[in-house]
């Protein structure tokens, strides 16, 4: 075997991520696939708090949203521990975390909150999961006494920019370059009353 030094530390990076996707892709390919128009109206959704064993899962959901591998993994495995209380998963009979949300109220003003990511698999999409979510997550930092909730959104997103303006989010700005060129924002708010 091969010291890290020898290999150096970003061939290990890079061979751990693959060994995280390999893993997932094949407790994908392990479950049963169900034929999307075979799926009865209702499917059970449990929206459900983070729990250690779901990082491998969030991780590649994660990194599947254009976010680099390692940065995804440390961002999961960080807000394990820090969002506690508000980072949740989807869960769907039979399969893992098929969608996730993190927010998390803001230093020293803990009436401001923001929705950190928010992601569900393709597969999953336009089932009711991003919605059980979001209001999840938002339940949850209105628990904690927020009143206004804020997310940044791509302007050509627009199923998520119709998602989070159906339950009250309103375009407050479009920031140009908001996370660098080409990455242009729409900052939502939703404000209890």
């Amino acid at each position: 075997m091969r010291s890290p030094r020898e290999t150096g530390s970003g061939a290990l990076r890079g061979r751990r991520n693959n060994l995280l996707h390999e893993l997932f892709l094949w407790l994908c390919a392990a479950s049963p696939k169900a034929n999307p128009d075979a799926l009865p109206m209702t499917m059970s959704i449990t929206i459900r708090p983070y729990r250690d064993e779901d990082f491998i899962a969030v991780a590649v959901l994660e990194e599947s949203g254009l976010h680099e591998p390692c940065r995804s993994a440390v961002f999961v495995r960080q807000m394990g521990e820090v969002c506690k209380e508000t980072f949740f998963v989807a869960v769907t009979d039979g399969d893992g975390p098929v969608g996730y949300t993190v927010g998390a109220t803001v230093q020293h003003n803990s009436t401001e909150a923001w929705i950190l990511r928010m992601g569900v698999r393709d597969d999953q999409r336009r089932k009711g999961i991003g919605s059980a979510l979001l209001e999840s997550v938002t339940g949850a930092l209105q628990a904690r006494h927020a009143r206004t909730i804020r997310l940044s959104v791509s302007p050509e997103n627009l199923p998520a920019i119709r998602l989070y303006e159906g339950q009250g989010f309103v375009q407050d700005t479009i920031i140009p370059a908001y996370f660098g060129e080409g990455e242009d924002r729409v900052l939502m708010k939703k404000t209890r009353t």
